[in-house]
Protein backbone atom coordinates (compact mmCIF):
# COMPACT_ATOMS: atom_id res chain seq x y z
CA UNK A 1 0.00 0.00 0.00
CA UNK A 2 1.61 2.95 -1.38
CA UNK A 3 0.86 6.33 -0.24
CA UNK A 4 0.98 9.54 -2.76
CA UNK A 5 1.29 13.43 -1.64
CA UNK A 6 -1.15 15.55 -3.72
CA UNK A 7 2.15 16.84 -5.34
CA UNK A 8 3.12 13.34 -6.58
CA UNK A 9 -0.79 12.59 -7.46
CA UNK A 10 -0.65 15.71 -9.66
CA UNK A 11 2.54 14.13 -11.19
CA UNK A 12 0.83 11.22 -11.70
CA UNK A 13 -2.02 12.37 -13.32
CA UNK A 14 -0.50 15.13 -15.12
CA UNK A 15 -2.43 18.08 -13.06
CA UNK A 16 -1.25 21.07 -10.92
CA UNK A 17 -1.35 19.94 -7.32
CA UNK A 18 -4.25 22.56 -6.97
CA UNK A 19 -6.17 20.59 -9.20
CA UNK A 20 -5.93 17.61 -7.04
CA UNK A 21 -6.57 19.53 -4.34
CA UNK A 22 -10.10 20.32 -6.07
CA UNK A 23 -10.67 17.15 -6.83
CA UNK A 24 -10.31 16.17 -3.81
CA UNK A 25 -12.73 18.35 -2.36
CA UNK A 26 -15.02 17.60 -4.97
CA UNK A 27 -15.01 13.62 -3.71
CA UNK A 28 -13.58 12.61 -7.07
CA UNK A 29 -10.34 11.34 -5.31
CA UNK A 30 -10.48 9.90 -2.27
CA UNK A 31 -8.35 10.85 0.06
CA UNK A 32 -7.35 11.19 3.95
CA UNK A 33 -6.21 14.22 5.70
CA UNK A 34 -3.07 13.84 7.52
CA UNK A 35 -2.39 16.74 10.38
CA UNK A 36 -2.52 19.35 7.55
CA UNK A 37 -1.54 17.39 4.12
CA UNK A 38 -3.63 15.53 2.43
CA UNK A 39 -2.29 11.34 1.12
CA UNK A 40 -4.19 9.45 -1.60
CA UNK A 41 -3.60 5.61 -2.31
CA UNK A 42 -1.99 4.69 -4.85
CA UNK A 43 -4.51 2.22 -5.66
CA UNK A 44 -7.09 4.74 -4.50
CA UNK A 45 -5.82 7.35 -7.20
CA UNK A 46 -6.01 4.00 -9.87
CA UNK A 47 -9.55 3.31 -9.78
CA UNK A 48 -10.64 7.20 -9.42
CA UNK A 49 -13.33 7.92 -11.70
CA UNK A 50 -10.37 10.32 -13.80
CA UNK A 51 -11.35 9.25 -17.21
CA UNK A 52 -12.20 13.04 -18.71
CA UNK A 53 -8.69 13.91 -16.92
CA UNK A 54 -6.50 11.05 -18.27
CA UNK A 55 -7.68 12.25 -21.97
CA UNK A 56 -5.87 15.37 -21.28
CA UNK A 57 -2.96 14.10 -20.61
CA UNK A 58 -2.38 11.90 -22.91
CA UNK A 59 -1.96 14.95 -25.03
CA UNK A 60 1.77 16.47 -25.61
CA UNK A 61 2.63 19.42 -23.69
CA UNK A 62 3.48 22.69 -25.36
CA UNK A 63 6.30 22.75 -27.20
CA UNK A 64 9.04 25.08 -24.77
CA UNK A 65 7.47 23.75 -21.42
CA UNK A 66 8.81 21.21 -19.30
CA UNK A 67 7.51 18.70 -17.14
CA UNK A 68 7.48 19.25 -13.30
CA UNK A 69 10.14 15.89 -13.18
CA UNK A 70 12.17 17.46 -15.70
CA UNK A 71 12.37 20.55 -14.45
CA UNK A 72 13.26 19.22 -10.94
CA UNK A 73 16.01 16.79 -12.62
CA UNK A 74 17.28 20.10 -14.20
CA UNK A 75 17.36 22.12 -10.80
CA UNK A 76 18.86 19.45 -8.80
CA UNK A 77 15.67 19.83 -6.32
CA UNK A 78 12.82 17.98 -5.56
CA UNK A 79 9.63 18.11 -7.60
CA UNK A 80 7.40 19.63 -4.24
CA UNK A 81 10.21 22.38 -4.51
CA UNK A 82 9.46 23.32 -8.09
CA UNK A 83 6.01 23.14 -7.24
CA UNK A 84 6.51 25.76 -4.66
CA UNK A 85 8.57 27.95 -6.93
CA UNK A 86 5.77 27.43 -9.28
CA UNK A 87 3.58 28.78 -6.34
CA UNK A 88 5.69 31.55 -5.42
CA UNK A 89 6.36 33.07 -8.77
CA UNK A 90 9.93 31.86 -9.11
CA UNK A 91 9.07 29.64 -12.06
CA UNK A 92 6.54 29.88 -14.84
Amino acid sequence: MKLLTVYEAAEHLGLSHQRVRQLIEQGRIPAQKVGRDWVILERDLEEAELTDLRKRRASTPPEGTMLVREAAATLGVSRQRVYQFLDDGRLE
